[in-house]
C-alpha cells in the first residue's frame, strides 16, 4: 500500500548533518537521524544502568528487525542472519561453496569485497567486462554463463563507481534457467530501491547497512534461501550469543541453520539503530523513497546535460539509473566542490554524486550551478 506523500522539508529536520552543507555522498556513508541516534544513546544508558538485565529487550528488537527485513525483501522461502557487514557474509559463502562449486562469474569492475574473496580462495573466475560507461546486459551475462559453464554469479545490484543498476529480475531468471547460484550485493541499493528476492530468483542477498539505511556502522544482514541452507551448511560453529551452540550440518530447522552465522555476541547497538532507522524509513514509505530518488536523478541528469564541459558517465536508460550519478572528474574536482560546502566523492570512473530522500531539488540546482563554474 502506497503511503501518503511525505513532507520532505519536515523529514530533513530530523537529519542535522544537512545543516553543515550539501551532502551528496550517501554512497560512502549515509547520515543518521536524530531519533535513531537517540535510540543508540538509550542503549548505552540502559547498559550503564542495568547491565545484562536489559539484554532481553535488546534481543526482542533484533527479532523485530528480522521481521522488518523479511517484509522489505518479501521473504517467504528463506531466512535472515544478522551479521556485521557484507564482507563477512561473502567470505562465509566462499567457505560454504569452495568444496562443491568452483566456476564463478564476476563483474571485472565490481566492488573489491564482491570479487576479491573468490580470487583469494582460488575459484575459477570468468569476468564480465562492462562498456566504457560501466553498463552491461543480461544477454552478455547469459552468454558468459553458457560459454564457461558457470555455477555461481556474484554481482552488486548498483555499481559503486558508476551507479549502474543491474536488471536483477532478468539476471535472476537467467540464473534460474541455467541452475546458477545467484549472489547479490545489496549494499548500494538496500533501502533505496525495493527488491523481491524470490521473484528475482536471488539465492543469497547480503548488505551492509551504513549507507542508504541511515543506520551507522557495524550492522548488516544475509538472506539465504531454504534451498541454499539445505544444500550448503554453514562452515562455522560457535557459541551463539544466547548461549546455544549451533551446528548447521546437524540442524533441520532452517531458522537455526541461518542462525549458525550469528556466532558470538552480536552488535546490539548497531542492530538496534538499524531497527529504528528502518522503522522511520517505513513510516516515510519505501516506494516514496524510491520515487523521490528517481525524481532527484532525473532533475540532476537533466540539468547536467545543459552544462558545457560536463560529461555524464552514468547516462543510462531509466531502468538502469539509481541513487548515484557519475560525471567525469577527479580528486581536484572533489576538493573544489568541498570548498563550496558540497560533499561528493572521486571514484574510479570520475566524480560520484550520491543522493537520498533527504536531499532536495534545490540542492541539485545548487550543485549544478557550482559545477557550471568549476567545469567552465
Amino acid at each position: 500500500m502506497t503511503k501518503q506523500q511525505p513532507d520532505w522539508n519536515k523529514i530533513r529536520e530530523n537529519y542535522p548533518a544537512l545543516e553543515k552543507g550539501i551532502f551528496l555522498n550517501t554512497a560512502t556513508c549515509g547520515i543518521m537521524s536524530k531519533t535513531t541516534a537517540e535510540v543508540g544513546k538509550q542503549y548505552f544508558q540502559e547498559f550503564a544502568e542495568l547491565g545484562g538485565l536489559a539484554r532481553n529487550s535488546w534481543s526482542k528488537a533484533l527479532e523485530e528487525l528480522k521481521e522488518q527485513l523479511r517484509v522489505m525483501l518479501k521473504v517467504k522461502n528463506g531466512e535472515i542472519s544478522l551479521i556485521a557487514n557484507f564482507t563477512l557474509g561473502i567470505n562465509y559463502l566462499n567457505w560454504m561453496l569452495e568444496k562443491t562449486s568452483k566456476k564463478v562469474l564476476l563483474l571485472e569492475s565490481d566492488f573489491p569485497s564482491v570479487t576479491s574473496p573468490w580470487v583469494k580462495n582460488n575459484f575459477h573466475i570468468t569476468y564480465i567486462t562492462a562498456d566504457e560507461n560501466g553498463a552491461f546486459s543480461p544477454e552478455l551475462i547469459e552468454q558468459l554463463i553458457v560459454e564457461n559453464q558457470i555455477e555461481i554469479l556474484a554481482l552488486s545490484h548498483i555499481q559503486f563507481n558508476t551507479g549502474f543498476r543491474a536488471d536483477v529480475e532478468a539476471v535472476g531468471k537467467i540464473c534460474q534457467k541455467h541452475k546458477v547460484l545467484f549472489i547479490l550485493d545489496n549494499t548500494q541499493s538496500f533501502s533505496a530501491f525495493e527488491i523481491d528476492v524470490e521473484k528475482c530468483h536471488v539465492d543469497v542477498l547480503i548488505a551492509s547497512c551504513y549507507k542508504w539505511s541511515t543506520a551507522g556502522f557495524g550492522s548488516g544482514f544475509m538472506y539465504l534461501s531454504h534451498q541454499v541452507l539445505e544444500k550448503y551448511p554453514a562452515p562455522v560453529i560457535g557459541n551463539n550469543g544466547m548461549g546455544v551452540v549451533i551446528d548447521a550440518e546437524k540442524e533441520t530447522d532452517p531458522k537455526l541453520k541461518a542462525k549458525a552465522f550469528e556466532i558470538g555476541h552480536q552488535n546490539f547497538s548497531g542492530l538496534i539503530c538499524l531497527n529504528q532507522a528502518l522503522k522511520e524509513l517505513d513510516t516515510i514509505g519505501f516506494k516514496n523513497i524510491q520515487d523521490r530518488i528517481t525524481a532527484l536523478n532525473q532533475k540532476l541528469i537533466s540539468r547536467l546535460k545543459e552544462i558545457k564541459g560536463v560529461k555524464i558517465v552514468s547516462n543510462y536508460p531509466p531502468e538502469n539509473t539509481s541513487c548515484i550519478v557519475v560525471i567525469e572528474g577527479n580528486e581536484e574536482h572533489e576538493k573544489l566542490f568541498a570548498a563550496k560546502g558540497i560533499q561528493v566523492a572521486a571514484r574510479n570512473k570520475g566524480l560520484r554524486i550520491s543522493f537520498h530522500f533527504y536531499n532536495s531539488f534545490e540542492e541539485m540546482e545548487t550543485f549544478c550551478k557550482v559545477a557550471s563554474e568549476i567545469y567552465n
